[in-house]
C-alpha cells in the first residue's frame, strides 16, 4: 500500500495522543507506551501496515540530524549522544557559586 505523508503524520500524532511513542532503534521501528494507555487493536494494525513508511519518515529526520524534527503540530524527538559536559541551569550555577563562596550549610537545615 502507498500512504500519503499526511496520513503518516496523522498516524504518528494519533499515536502520541494515545500514549504511544514511536522511535527508531538501529533502524528498527520500536515503541514505548505510557502505563495507563490503552491502544485500540485496529490502531496497531494501521501502524503495522504503515510500518515501512513510518520507518522511512523517521530515518529521513535522523539523517538530517534534527534534535527535534518539526512537522506541523507534531514534533518527533531524535535520540542523540549526550555531550561530555552538560551545562548547568542558572539555578544550579547560583547554588554552585554560593556553595563555593560560603558553603551550603544554609540549604541543608
Amino acid at each position: 500500500m502507498n500512504f500519503s505523508s499526511e496520513y503518516i503524520y496523522n498516524l504518528i500524532s494519533k499515536a502520541r495522543k494515545i500514549g504511544l511513542n514511536l522511535f527508531l532503534d538501529n533502524g528498527v521501528l520500536r515503541y514505548t507506551l505510557i502505563s495507563e494507555a490503552r491502544i485500540p487493536e485496529n490502531f496497531l494494525h494501521e501502524i503495522k501496515e504503515a510500518k515501512q513508511h513510518i520507518t522511512l519518515l523517521l530515518e529521513n529526520f535522523n539523517e538530517q540530524n534534527y534534535v527535534t524534527a518539526r512537522v506541523p503540530h507534531l514534533s518527533i524527538p531524535v535520540v542523540q549522544e549526550r555531550p561530555a559536559k552538560v551545562p548547568l541551569s542558572f539555578s544550579q550555577e547560583r547554588l554552585w557559586f554560593i556553595d563555593r563562596l560560603q558553603g551550603s550549610t544554609n540549604y541543608h537545615i
